[in-house]
Order: structure tokens, then C-alpha cells, then sequence
């Protein structure tokens, strides 16, 4: 034992003893701390540039749709702000490093403290947010962010009123957005509340619309197994007015309502993509 230390809680109170010497161990690790931040600097690592180290740690993600609607594995980006002080630093002030948000990993009653704390770090930055059965909570937060949202992906929720809410927000910046399996009840208003609208695709969800639907610059345009509420000709006749349209999808739209329609859905297109935009012309005729 310190000897020094030994007399400096002589004939203190068990107490006061206590307090004294969680003082000095408290000094003693925040000593150490330094210490080991300062060896750590000397390593090569630590001498990247932190612009260009910001950089690669943001390659951990990339924001677009590939790789958000493959499921984003948080874990990846967390482990690196525990590797030491400096890393975790330039991570923390990163915050393009915290804007593709995906819940597909994660169990949905831990996701919402996850799905808070990443809004905050990405500070004003544009997202791509992926949400796999979200709770209430989850919609309401997301719902509070739209302005923005860049790329949105809903999947597997029965929670209509909310769903319905959120995505009757504005929402300027957003380009993509995918309902897969979605309990949805309100008719759909892309074209006024998204009106930059390119990405879209409807799989299993009730297709609800008014006219006008989507936007006119609209380039992917995906609609598999929809719950219709409208016959087949409106959806066909929706498709000469998106000018810019690129990429065609067509599945299991058809049904047995009739053969005509079925065989008019083979003879038309399933899947349809083009390298330059599909003229009216094109999109008119079968194909």
C-alpha cells in the first residue's frame, strides 16, 4: 500500500475514506486515459487525415437503395466509435456516417432508443430509412423527420391509421419509396406530398388511389400482388403520362379478372427496361 496515501485517510471516517480514495482512483484513470490517447496518437492511423478517415468510416454505409433494403447492419458503424477516443470523435461529428437507417436487424421494442439516437447524429442531414414492422412509436418518430427523407421503405406493418399518417406528410426531398405488405386504408397522394417522386414500388399493399397518383417524374415504377380498388384499366391507362419512365414491373397485377386481361398483362409487359426513357409510344402499344 501507498504510504503517502495510507496517512491521508488516517483517522478519516470510513466515509470520508471511501470518498478520498474513489477521488484518486478517478485521477489515477483519467491519467491513464491520457496516457493511452496519447500512445494511441502516435500510431500511423492517427495521422490520417480526419477528413479522409471521416470518409472511409462513412463507406461502412452506402446511401442508396441497394444497400438499405438489404438490411444496414448497425453494429459495423457503432463498433468503430469504441476502437479508441479519436475515433470516435471524428465518427460522432460524422454525420453522413448516421443517415441510412434500417430496423430490418433489430428487435422493434430496442429499435426506437437506436432509431432516436441515429436522427440525432445525422444532425439535418438527408435519410434513407428502411422500417420492418414498426411500432406506433417508430411511425410518429419517422413521421416527425420527413422533411428529410430521401429513401423510404415501409414493410410488414398493420398499423393503417399511422402508416397512413406518415405518409401523407410532405416531404420534398424524397425520391424512393417502397410499401411491401403494408395495412394501408387512405388513398394514395404521391403526386402532392411527393412530388419529386422517381422510385416507387407497391408489393402487397391496397392500392388506393385517386387521380392523380404519382408524379410525371417518375422513372421505376414496380406494382407486385396490389390489394386493387380499381379496376385494371385505370392502372393502364395511368402509364402513358410518366414520360421519364425507365424501368417497368407488372406482376400479379391482373388477378382472374378476365382472360382478356390476363392475357393482355403477358402479351403487354411483366418486366420492362430500357436504358433511355420509354416514350408514350412505346408504353401504348404491347409489347
Amino acid at each position: 500500500m501507498d504510504p503517502v496515501l495510507s496517512l491521508s485517510i488516517h483517522g478519516l471516517t470510513q466515509d470520508a475514506a471511501y470518498r478520498k480514495l474513489d477521488e484518486e482512483i478517478a485521477s489515477l484513470q483519467s491519467r491513464l486515459c491520457s496516457l493511452r490517447t496519447l500512445r494511441n496518437a502516435l500510431s500511423p492511423i492517427c495521422k490520417i487525415p480526419t477528413e479522409l478517415l471521416s470518409k472511409i468510416f462513412t463507406h461502412t454505409q452506402e446511401p442508396d437503395r441497394s444497400s438499405l433494403y438489404d438490411g444496414v447492419d448497425l453494429a459495423t458503424r457503432f463498433v468503430i466509435t469504441w476502437v479508441c477516443r479519436h475515433w470516435r470523435d471524428i465518427a460522432l461529428t460524422s454525420a453522413n456516417l448516421w443517415t441510412v437507417i434500417s430496423s430490418q436487424k433489430m428487435n422493434p421494442p430496442l429499435f426506437l432508443d437506436v432509431f432516436e439516437e441515429l436522427l440525432t447524429r445525422s444532425r439535418n442531414m438527408g435519410l434513407s430509412i428502411c422500417l420492418s414492422r414498426p411500432t406506433i412509436p417508430a411511425l410518429k418518430v419517422c413521421m416527425s423527420h420527413m422533411s428529410r427523407i430521401q429513401h423510404l421503405r415501409l414493410e410488414d406493418s398493420l398499423v393503417a391509421s399511422e402508416a397512413d399518417e406518415l405518409l401523407n406528410q410532405p416531404a420534398l426531398l424524397l425520391t424512393s419509396l417502397e410499401l411491401h405488405n403494408m395495412a394501408l386504408r387512405s388513398a394514395f397522394k404521391f403526386s402532392e406530398v411527393f412530388p419529386n417522386l422517381e422510385h416507387l414500388v407497391i408489393e402487397s399493399t391496397p392500392f388506393i388511389t385517386p387521380s392523380p397518383l404519382i408524379t410525371p417524374v417518375l422513372t421505376t415504377l414496380r406494382i407486385v400482388n396490389p390489394i386493387l380498388s380499381v379496376g385494371v384499366d385505370y392502372i393502364l391507362g395511368l402509364l402513358p403520362s410518366f414520360q421519364r419512365l425507365t424501368e417497368l414491373v407488372l406482376s400479379q397485377c391482373f388477378g382472374a379478372q378476365n382472360v382478356i386481361h390476363q392475357q393482355f398483362c403477358r402479351d403487354y409487359v411483366h418486366v420492362y427496361s430500357h436504358s433511355s426513357p420509354i416514350g408514350r409510344s412505346q408504353l401504348c402499344r404491347p409489347i
